[in-house]
């Protein structure tokens, strides 16, 4: 099976040091929950936005918005320590999906990175105006390869695997 590649180049090198590696994305309930929320009558629309790359971050968090756009309910809460200091925060179960944009894609169509699992939710920090819902942490990068290449301005994640990525 053909690698699924997702490459992008930034404006420039400045660009990446001030914004980070930013990652389109489109989240969706979690595959085992789509039947779940069509019997009980939700309603859900892809959201999609963009998420930040963050080798230093162990798990992958998103602002709250996202999970409440898609009328999720949280699975549970859990304690968290970060930048904005300790939070009980809650846990979804979410889809973050990245598709390939390489032109070198032999399928015919563009491949996708799927990644679903118990995703924190975070509120947003108001005095901080970013353009990324959340951070892609850790526990999303150990099933792909993260290439960032600082002097050039691009970063390149690749997925080697033909299973999809579900930790939950």
């Amino acid at each position: 099976m053909a690698n699924v590649v997702h490459q992008k180049q930034v404006a420039s090198p400045t660009r990446l040091i001030e914004q980070g590696p930013l990652v389109d994305v489109s989240f969706t309930p979690h595959p085992a929950d789509i039947a779940l929320l069509a019997n009980e009558g939700t309603a859900w629309e892809p959201i999609a936005h963009r998420m930040m790359v963050d080798t230093g971050a162990e798990i992958t968090i998103v602002e709250d918005a996202v999970p409440k756009f898609l009328n999720l309910q949280p699975i549970r809460f859990q304690a968290i320590a970060g930048v904005t200091g300790d939070l009980d925060c809650p846990v979804y179960r979410l889809e973050i999906i990245i598709r390939s944009n390489d032109p070198g894609d032999d399928r015919g169509i563009a491949g996708q990175i799927e990644f679903s699992a118990d995703v924190i939710a975070v509120p947003p920090v108001a005095e901080v105006a970013r353009p990324h819902v959340g951070l892609l942490g850790r526990d999303f990068l150990q099933f792909v390869r993260f290439e960032y290449d600082g002097p050039s301005g691009t970063y390149r994640l690749i997925d080697e695997r033909p299973q999809r990525l579900d930790r939950t």
